[in-house]
């Protein structure tokens, strides 16, 4: 089975001989893939309605992988934490990512590590995580057809709270001077700029949040000249 390139991103997060659980399995491709390619340990795919996890298991089958444990999970709610190390979740909203990490009930562990794919409110699902003791561990930078996905590996400890502007660029993704990072910085760019335009366009102009995004336009396009000319930036 070939994965996508944003599903072979998170699975090149997941440690050799984990034991991991992937939240929101829908297809199951994830966990088909990490047993065959002997990438995990044990699998859990788990998806809070019946059907995602019916096709899951069509999957497991027609590749013929008997390994793999399905379950029917609000979140984490029926899970236990100390069954797992790793936490793949994928392809959903930051605040629904949130919602199911803050509402697990879990005594985390230090040995824990979270696999994140948020599809929206990454800045904002950051800084939950800040808040709450977990960090940042890696970052990889993926697109596939046409868009860009950021997959975020995260792992317990208390460590200051990332800047605004990395909380939307990695520090990692700049670090490695990743090739995707500056066409990603133009489309953030660009959406910024259509916010504002949208703003500035409003009857009701918010002038916190237009100030806001404008200190966040600059701080874009201010990285984007450094690493076009060869600069490293680091987050102070």
């Amino acid at each position: 089975m070939k994965l996508s390139d944003r599903l072979y991103a998170i699975a090149t997060f997941v440690p050799k001989g984990g034991r991991v659980a992937d939240i929101g399995t829908d297809h199951g491709y994830l966990p088909v893939w990490l047993m065959k390619n002997g990438a995990a340990k044990c699998v859990t795919a788990t998806d809070i309605r019946e059907e995602p996890l019916k096709r899951a298991m069509s999957a497991a089958l027609m590749a013929g992988e008997t390994g793999i444990a399905f379950m029917r999970s609000d979140g984490l709610k029926e899970l236990r934490a100390e069954d797992y190390d790793t936490l793949v979740i994928a392809g959903m909203g930051g605040e629904t990512i949130t919602k199911i990490i803050s509402e697990s009930g879990w005594d985390w562990a230090d040995s824990h590590r979270l696999v994140l794919q948020p599809m929206s409110k990454i800045p904002e699902l950051i800084e939950y995580l800040y808040e709450n003791s977990f960090f940042i561990i890696d970052e990889k930078l993926v697109r596939d057809k046409n868009a860009f996905y950021r997959v975020l590996l995260a792992g317990r400890g208390k460590y200051e709270m990332p800047d605004l502007i990395y909380r939307h660029i990695g520090q990692a993704l700049i670090n490695r001077r990743d090739p995707l990072l500056i066409p990603y910085l133009s489309e953030l760019i660009s959406k910024t700029e259509k916010a504002l335009a949208g703003i500035q366009n409003s009857k009701d102009i918010c002038k916190e949040k237009q100030n806001a995004l404008n200190n966040l336009l600059h701080g874009f396009l201010a990285m984007k000249e450094r690493l076009s000319d060869g600069k490293t930036e680091r987050n102070q």
